[in-house]
């Protein structure tokens, strides 16, 4: 994960924006349900963006939590209990894994927050003009990126292979 971590006008909305629009099948996380952000995530994986992640309070911040408990690992699964037909709740099974990006003033507890690269951020000296997500130039980046990406698998594959067999000191 990534976790854009600083003070109020850092621009960690801003980098969720450009995020939300380069990355692959994006799902703005923050204002949806859980029940739909599973759904999202078993049905068409991508890549998460949540605003203002410090707040996990209530039923909503529990599940979210679940999301990226369980999320982080290729193959791990976040388990609901969904109400059947006949009135009897079973447990169903969600795959959540997949790249997902934080943004939040204060920082995260701790499990979540060791499996997050952090991106200390601060106000800009500056005044930045306004991200427009829409503009077709994103898209145009966003293809070639995933023509890079699509070309280059197998060394990515085969680097990331190398870095998680290695001894961590």
């Amino acid at each position: 994960y990534v976790h854009f971590n600083g003070t109020a006008a850092s621009g960690k909305s801003r980098n969720l924006s450009i995020l939300n629009a380069l990355a692959f099948n994006t799902v703005w996380a923050s204002s949806m349900s859980a029940a739909s952000l599973y759904r999202k995530l078993a049905g068409s994986p991508g890549t998460t963006c949540i605003d203002e992640s410090e707040g996990f309070d209530g039923e909503r911040g529990e599940e979210l939590r679940r999301i990226l408990n369980a999320g982080y690992k290729d193959g791990a699964k976040a388990i609901r209990t969904e109400k059947t037909s006949n009135d009897r709740y079973m447990p169903v099974e969600y795959d959540v894994f997949g790249p997902k990006a934080l943004a939040s003033i204060n920082p995260l507890e701790a499990v979540i927050g060791s499996r997050c690269l952090v991106v200390a951020m601060r106000p800009a000296i500056r005044e930045l003009p306004d991200f427009e997500t829409h503009d077709k130039k994103w898209g145009d980046l966003r293809d070639q990126l995933y023509l890079w990406a699509m070309g280059h698998a197998a060394a990515v594959d085969a680097l990331g292979a190398e870095w998680r067999n290695e001894k961590k000191g």
